[in-house]
């Protein structure tokens, strides 16, 4: 996990942001930097990242941020998954899909700032719950078929 002010970090590599609802992926001119956040807690933790709460300062806004450190031994395909990953959430506009705003990295860690979904996913959901009633488990069937076939159409 990075520290909550990432001095090093002028993270000045490929940032994409985008542009219009859509995800255009525009290039950015001004790159963010981890000192325009402020870091408010870890959401959740897996095997090859870290995801934490951060809030822009300039506009309170919260968002996710996602942080992968670079030396975490991450083989050929994970690398692949993330990239694509990043490329996908860029590219798309859907309610029931976290939004990607900026990916960028520095020396040590891979970053991906996400709209924050104070929910959680699915597997939290689940975990937190247990067993969800029968209309709240055709609201989230609902929403994911949804989610999926946007993606399939956007293909």
């Amino acid at each position: 996990m990075p520290p909550a002010e990432n001095e090093p970090g002028e993270l000045g590599t490929t940032i994409k942001m985008p542009t219009s609802e859509a995800g255009t992926g525009e290039l950015r001119a001004d790159p963010p930097r981890l000192t325009d956040y402020q870091q408010l807690g870890e959401i959740c933790s897996g095997s090859l990242s870290t995801v934490l709460l951060v809030r822009l300062k300039s506009s309170n806004q919260l968002f996710a941020l996602k942080v992968v450190p670079l030396d975490a031994g991450l083989t050929p395909s994970e690398r692949l998954q993330l990239e694509r990953e990043g490329e996908l959430l860029a590219t798309v506009a859907h309610p029931f899909i976290v939004r990607l705003h900026y990916s960028f990295r520095d020396p040590l860690y891979f970053y991906h700032i996400l709209t924050y979904a104070p929910g959680g996913d699915l597997s939290r959901l689940l975990s937190r719950f247990g067993r969800i009633n029968e209309p709240s488990a055709r609201v989230v069937f609902a929403s994911v078929t949804l989610a999926l076939q946007y993606l399939h159409e956007v293909r």
